[in-house]
């Protein structure tokens, strides 16, 4: 069970970001196995959900 493991090395907050990124490996695949298309507007989302996801991973985290 590695997403256990790498939540414990990890921890919950950061590792959790990963999710995130789950539905462009969707549509990604979707667009080779089931020949979906790539617009534009998905594209500019794409980019602005993986910029997010970036600056949420170098936030410093402090434990209390």
């Amino acid at each position: 069970f590695a997403w256990y493991k790498g939540l414990d090395i990890g921890g919950a907050v950061r590792v959790s970001q990963i999710q995130l990124l789950m539905p462009f490996f969707t549509f990604a695949f979707s667009i080779y196995l089931l020949g979906e298309t790539l617009d534009l507007l998905t594209i500019i989302f794409s980019i602005a959900i993986i910029l997010l996801i970036y600056l949420s991973r170098k936030m410093v985290i402090t434990k209390k």
